[in-house]
């Protein structure tokens, strides 16, 4: 009898968080790369909070977002309302499933506009 080791699969690293901001003439496009947790969702705070778009619109790309905890949709929603305060629009494009259900769990589907 011989006797194998078994390796456990591997997993993939998340990508390293990561905001990038795009300011047009009547748009801005803030991306997001990573995990949105406790430890990074202060950088989205900070980033969003220096907006000034004044009637534009502004679009929040999660498509490259791997993981959100319940402080990464504070933050989030902070965002929400940070926008809503500087008088422009905010959409949130690339919601996983998983960042979708937690959304719907926090009853937040009427608030963040989820595309």
């Amino acid at each position: 009898m011989t006797s194998q080791q078994i390796q456990p699969p591997e997993l993939d690293e998340p990508a390293p968080f990561d905001i990038q901001v795009r300011v047009g003439a009547h748009d801005t496009r803030v991306t997001v790369t990573g995990e949105l947790d406790l430890d990074t969702a202060p950088r989205l705070t900070d980033a969003v909070s220096t907006l000034r778009t004044g009637g534009g619109h502004v679009e929040l790309d999660l498509s490259a977002l791997g993981f959100c905890d319940v402080r990464g949709l504070a933050a989030l929603l902070g965002a929400h309302h940070h926008v809503a305060g500087i008088d422009s629009h905010l959409t949130f494009t690339g919601a996983s499933a998983a960042l979708r259900r937690l959304v719907s769990a926090g009853r937040l589907t009427t608030v963040m506009n989820l595309r």
